[in-house]
């Protein structure tokens, strides 16, 4: 399935993604973490696809969409607004998608972050200056919500 973003991961891609990110998403949703179990064999399965699809380019593209992926949330990452696990995942949604496709499924993430921290509240309150003690937010759930936009937006007809 090629759409404008770029992504090539075709039906099995876009079943794993769906499901990888499912069990992210309820997993971070419930323990307000996302464990290596669910990561590496995502981030494996989307190197493997690649690999049988293209070869040594299909390799190739996966390095480069974790690369991609890697760059795009290190500075959310050194700053404390991801953790690790998140980290792990937007690498391994790298490694199944290609180099393009985070560059879109980041700039979802961030849109549906920033909306789902103003409709609950987090953040600086008028009252005061001082940012509000806040929960974490749960990403996987943005991410999947992001990734499955950057994969199926461009099949809805307008």
């Amino acid at each position: 399935m090629e759409n404008s973003a770029g992504s090539n991961v075709g039906e099995l891609g876009v079943i794993v993604l769906a499901v990888g990110l499912a069990a992210t998403s309820l997993t971070d949703l419930h323990r307000r973490s996302i464990p290596n179990y669910l990561t590496g064999p995502l981030f494996v399965v989307g190197i493997g696809l690649n690999v049988e699809q293209d070869g040594w380019g299909g390799f190739l593209k996966s390095a480069v969409g974790c690369m991609v992926a890697l760059a795009i949330v290190w500075w959310f990452y050194r700053r404390g607004s991801l953790g690790a696990g998140d980290v792990k995942l937007f690498i391994a949604i790298g490694a199944v998608t290609g180099p393009i496709a985070p560059i879109s499924i980041g700039v979802y993430s961030l849109a549906f972050a920033s909306a789902v921290a103003f409709a609950s509240g987090t953040g600086r309150t008028p009252d005061t200056a001082e940012p509000s003690q806040s929960v974490p937010l749960p990403m996987a759930p943005v991410f999947a919500c992001a990734t499955m936009v950057t994969n199926f937006a461009p099949l809805i007809p307008l």
